[in-house]
């Protein structure tokens, strides 16, 4: 996503979350990493969607790099919600389903 850097283009948060998003939603381990990421920090900040494409690119990657990296968002955010609220986003990951 060339947003992100600025690779061509201006680089541009907002706009790379928007793509992000739309990779994210159709299934793309990758891009669900950076979400996690985004909503951590702040794009705005949603410590549940965070903790919900983290959850979901941990159980979706494919190989131990990756699974590391989301591995390490989510984690970062568990030390930061409460059980209440970590119960929430594992709801929300359960009613997760790739868009078509």
């Amino acid at each position: 996503m060339a947003y992100d850097k600025g690779d061509g283009v201006p680089q541009d948060s907002a706009q790379a979350a928007v793509w992000y998003r739309k990779a994210a939603d159709k299934g793309n381990v990758f891009a669900q990493i950076n979400p996690g990421s985004m909503y951590s920090e702040g794009l705005p900040k949603d410590h549940f969607l965070a903790y919900m494409w983290g959850y979901l690119a941990v159980s979706r990657a494919q190989d131990d790099e990756t699974r590391e990296v989301a591995n390490k968002t989510r984690d970062n955010l568990v030390q930061r919600m409460s059980p209440e609220k970590i119960g929430v986003a594992r709801r929300m990951v359960r009613g997760w389903k790739p868009a078509n």
